[in-house]
């Protein structure tokens, strides 16, 4: 340690209580952020943790019908599978439990709170983090933790304040006990019309405190309301775009289909992502899996794709070989850590399975049936799928090779 830190060191330790003492950063150990996939690799990506970072706090806001509630939805289903408690806070009244339980909420061990005064959600909020159990804490929404006061005044009483004080009194004492419970909180906030007419013309209610405590901040736009053939609607385009990212790179956009009554599809997510890491080709109509120069015909049509996919074990292969691509991991930071593994004149140990090397396959165990190059063989091995669900030639498609799942 250099001498004249410690010299201030050991001032300071007749002032300060233990708790208390400063210490070098050097001494510090570097801070771990544990991340849970948001269902979609997409936004896995986006984020660039490759998931919702746990410790942190994140604002997800939008207009109305842009799937904020949805993504908690998957955010609590995601956490419940990695063995997570988790609570939320539905202040707005309206949560639906059989949507929640058809995207994969388990409702008996959800933690859920209807609170009428903004005051008792942020008090319970609070005791939920000291008891460092809970994992995941989802607050639907912000706009609708209302203080006291309003309940109390008149409709025509002057309120003005009272909401963000509440709001910034809260966030201020979450900041210090969401590390601590390694929980991670996400808002959802709404979009209000400014009157003022300056900048933007967008607010978000609770004043500015969300905006500086949350490390990470989701705008998520409904762009396009999609039907199917008999002109009625089956689902949305919605794009999501990072506001701010503390964990990550910012200002990153995407595009995922939000389906009625599902959420996010696995299968649409999984061939936009699957065609943005090269390792899907859209032709026309068409799509095909692309291993070096062979093609795996997956259909025509994007239905036709996903059928394909619907079959055995192929939408987790699909995306296993996702996740391990270079377009995934430099997405979320990764690659280069592996690729600086392989420099010349540095001895390298084989990659291990679930790992990928630069020229994007495994080591020595990459011909095991998880490792890239067996994944790939899994899909060779594959009968080609058929262009629509009747087969090439409207005759019925046989399924039962041996070779499949």
């Amino acid at each position: 340690m250099n001498s004249k830190v410690k010299a201030v060191l050991d001032i300071l330790a007749k002032k300060l209580p233990q708790e208390a003492m400063p210490r070098p950063l050097s001494e510090i150990p570097k801070i771990q952020v544990h991340t849970f996939s948001t269902q979609s690799i997409i936004v896995d990506r986006l984020l660039g943790r490759g998931g919702w970072p746990r410790g942190h706090m994140v604002e997800l806001y939008g207009r109305e019908g842009s799937g904020k509630t949805t993504f908690c939805y998957h955010a609590i289903a995601q956490a419940q599978k990695e063995g997570m408690l988790c609570a939320m806070l539905d202040a707005e009244h309206r949560t639906d439990p059989d949507y929640a339980s058809k995207i994969g909420v388990d409702l008996s061990s959800l933690i859920f709170l209807q609170p009428m005064r903004g005051e008792d959600g942020m008090e319970a909020i609070r005791q939920l983090l000291h008891t460092k159990k809970v994992g995941l804490i989802i607050v639907d929404s912000i706009d609708a933790i209302r203080p006291e006061v309003e309940d109390e005044n008149d409709f025509d009483s002057s309120n003005i304040g009272k909401h963000a004080k509440l709001i910034n009194s809260g966030l201020r004492q979450f900041s210090k006990l969401k590390g601590a419970a390694d929980c991670c909180l996400i808002f959802t906030n709404q979009i209000r019309k400014d009157p003022s007419g300056y900048g933007s013309g967008e607010v978000n209610p609770g004043g500015m405190a969300p905006k500086f405590y949350c490390s990470i901040r989701v705008k998520l736009s409904r762009t396009e309301t999609n039907k199917n053939k008999a002109e009625e609607a089956v689902s949305n385009t919605v794009k999501v775009k990072t506001e701010k990212n503390s964990v990550g790179v910012p200002y990153k956009e995407a595009e995922i289909t939000l389906e009625f009554g599902v959420g996010i599809c696995p299968y649409n997510d999984a061939i936009t992502a699957g065609i943005e890491a090269g390792l899907i080709k859209k032709k026309g109509s068409f799509y095909s899996l692309v291993h070096g120069k062979e093609e795996i015909k997956l259909g025509q049509g994007i239905e036709s794709a996903k059928l394909w996919l619907k079959t055995g074990s192929r939408l987790a292969k699909l995306q296993a070989l996702i996740r391990k691509s270079k377009w995934y991991l430099e997405g979320i930071g990764k690659f280069e850590a592996i690729q600086e593994k392989s420099q010349p004149g540095i001895e390298t140990e084989p990659a291990e399975d679930g790992e990928v090397s630069p020229d994007g396959g495994g080591g020595e165990e990459e011909e095991s049936e998880d490792g890239l190059s067996g994944m790939r063989t899994y899909f060779l091995k594959s009968k080609h799928g058929p262009s629509s669900p009747e087969g090439e030639d409207g005759e019925e498609y046989d399924d039962s090779d041996s070779s499949l799942p």
